[in-house]
């Protein structure tokens, strides 16, 4: 999946802008393709962070990812891949609404705002555990 998104990120990059649609004329291509990028692309720089701040190497496995932590926090399989699905189409439409804006401040802007969006899960309650039927004392 992440090799297929990588693709069309640089598909979407080398598109001829004449054939875009209407509203996202003036959008910076590798600005779109970077929000498209954001959610893998911020998980593993904040997880790479974490493990060579620990004194780890970045490329040790452990359950810092964001979707480890939505399932540690109680959600299930389910809804752990809806939340980080709709993260992964709000950070693009969002940046939808920055063109015509110069790429650069746009490029710094998208990221200020994907890294709060992606970290933002944080912020969901945890999932109280259900409670299993014991039976007669």
């Amino acid at each position: 999946i992440g090799a297929l998104t990588f693709v069309l990120a640089v598909k979407c990059i080398q598109t001829d802008t004449a054939i875009v649609p209407q509203m996202v004329d003036g959008l910076s291509a590798p600005v779109y393709a970077m929000a498209v990028l954001a959610y893998p692309l911020i998980d593993t720089l904040r997880v790479f962070t974490l493990r060579i701040s620990k004194g780890l190497s970045p490329f040790v496995a452990d359950r810092k990812h964001i979707h480890h932590k939505l399932i540690d926090r109680g959600f299930s399989h389910a809804q752990t891949a809806i939340i980080l699905y709709v993260v992964c189409v709000v950070v693009p439409i969002i940046s939808m609404f920055f063109g015509g804006v110069n790429p650069t401040i746009t490029f710094f802007g998208m990221f200020a705002i994907s890294f709060l969006v992606v970290n933002a899960v944080f912020l969901l309650p945890r999932k109280k555990p259900k409670k299993i039927f014991s039976g007669a004392k």
